[in-house]
């Protein structure tokens, strides 16, 4: 599962969204489980900020949890938004210092801060490692998606990367490609 918590806690853009339209955090899922006479044998973490693996087992023994934290996930979805707004602010004052501006991730990642506010003035496309959308657009705008090799053709490009636990090793990819690239 989504380790929704952490992603939200961080301001993932891709937390919520068609794939994961639901809020389930670990606890939860503890409690779920155990409710319904699962053991928890061992619980696996990809990226501490990606997903959680769980391994269980049937058990005789139902145990008793409780799970209320309304107050607690209200919160945390507030603060997720306050720092988009703040975020993608940010963003639109950097961005006006660049005429060549793409965004990395022809997906959500993208779709999210277009969305809440970010100016597409400067913006020329859209980058993805996906070859299946590569020459098409992002979905609900004019912006073309190009590979990532499209940097080499620029001086001093700028790139929006908000690609959640993906940004390490796209910036190193990125920068690769074009060393001058401006990543913010």
């Amino acid at each position: 599962m989504p380790n929704m918590k952490v992603m939200i806690e961080k301001g993932y853009a891709n937390a919520m969204n068609f794939e994961h339209p639901y809020y389930y955090d670990e606890n939860l899922v503890d409690n779920l489980l155990y409710k319904n006479n699962f053991k928890i044998i061992k619980k696996k973490y990809f990226k501490k900020d990606h997903s959680i693996m769980y391994i269980t087992k049937i058990s005789d023994k139902k145990k008793s949890y409780s799970y209320c934290r309304y107050s607690h996930n209200i919160n945390l979805f507030k603060n997720m938004f306050n720092y988009w707004k703040n975020d993608i602010s940010k963003m639109n004052q950097q961005i006006k210092k660049h005429k060549i501006v793409l965004i990395f991730g022809g997906h959500i990642f993208s779709q999210m801060i277009l969305f809440n506010g970010l100016s597409k003035k400067n913006i020329i496309g859209i980058l993805d490692n996906d070859h299946n959308k590569i020459g098409n657009f992002l979905y609900g705008t004019t912006l073309k998606i190009y590979s990532p090799n499209y940097l080499k053709e620029f001086d001093n490009p700028c790139v929006i990367l908000r690609a959640g636990s993906y940004n390490d090793e796209i910036k190193k990819q990125i920068l690769k490609i074009n060393s001058k690239t401006v990543i913010i």
